[in-house]
């Protein structure tokens, strides 16, 4: 993983961002192909000692140990029967990332999501041992992130019908602030928008991994982290007149809270708001579009 690690270091300094994902292929052997295996004439017993064991370990490592026989010895005996191997491959999640220093966690955690849909393929019971890798590719490619950071004041076309809290971020963790807002129930309280309300919260929340600014990946991990879904809207125009529109759609199925979030933006700054009532947020909201109506959602 460091020559990747030293390849998309290089990469990001000429781009915004990067998108990527981790495909793996590892060799799989059938255990129950040892009966067939122990027919081969030019199998010794002490060979065939080892490859009984494969069963009983579920593995090469413990018995090769204790015999004096190279293991690129027994792959050759393994491989001989193509019906008996075959590749598994497997994908990580696809990942973003806007910060060099983002780099070496985001492929320990692409590492992680491999190592973890193989365990859940259940390979024991399944009768497969992994003996070998077949190939291991790094797939990235440039993106422009859109990230959402420090305060916006909101249009009067938003403010008007009182149905969000524009918190007054000193600085780019809006996202951080929403969310906090609607899990611990702070836009009942008064004055939900000054910052004093989240300084020294304490909250069971995780939010590792998330950064700040924060895009649609960063939300995507927040989800992951906490079962808890978020829909991102925003504010667009159509014929010169302001409408809300869908951004971001969580994928997270049966979540224990969801979250409606507002992504605003003035030139080239973003900024999210708390949603507190999504009903009031697009009330009264069709447009004309000649024979028809076009609706945001």
């Amino acid at each position: 993983m460091r020559t990747y690690e030293s390849t998309l270091r290089e990469f990001m300094r000429t781009h915004p961002g990067i998108r990527l994902v981790l495909d793996v292929a590892l060799k799989v052997v059938d255990i129950s192909a040892i009966e067939v295996l122990k027919k081969d004439k030019t199998i010794n017993e002490k060979e065939y000692n080892i490859l009984s064991n494969v069963n009983r370990y579920n593995g090469f490592k413990t018995e090769l140990d204790k015999e004096k026989i190279s293991q690129k010895k027994l792959i050759d005996i393994i491989e001989r029967d193509n019906e008996a191997t075959s590749l598994e491959k497997n994908r990580s999640r696809a990942y973003e990332i806007t910060s060099i220093s983002d780099i070496k966690q985001v492929l320990e955690q692409m590492v992680n999501d491999v190592i973890s849909n193989f365990e859940n393929k259940d390979f024991k019971k399944s009768g497969l041992v992994v003996y070998g890798i077949n190939y291991i590719n790094l797939n990235y490619s440039s993106f422009n992130p859109t990230k959402a950071g420090s305060y916006i004041k909101t249009s009067g076309f938003i403010s008007n019908k009182k149905a969000t809290i524009n918190i007054q971020t000193t600085d780019h963790k809006c996202f951080k602030y929403c969310v906090l807002c609607g899990y611990h129930q702070i836009y009942l309280k008064t004055h939900p928008e000054r910052m004093n309300r989240y300084q020294n919260i304490e909250t069971d929340l995780n939010f590792d991994g998330v950064n700040y600014p924060t895009g649609k990946a960063d939300i995507q991990r927040f989800e992951d982290n906490n079962n808890i879904s978020v829909n991102v809207y925003e504010e667009e125009y159509f014929d010169n007149k302001p409408f809300i529109k869908l951004h971001r759609r969580t994928k997270l199925q049966n979540p224990r809270l969801h979250i409606d979030l507002l992504l605003i933006t003035h030139e080239t700054n973003k900024h999210y708001v708390y949603v507190k009532d999504y009903n009031k947020l697009i009330s009264k909201q069709n447009i004309k579009k000649k024979k028809g109506k076009m609706f945001s959602l």
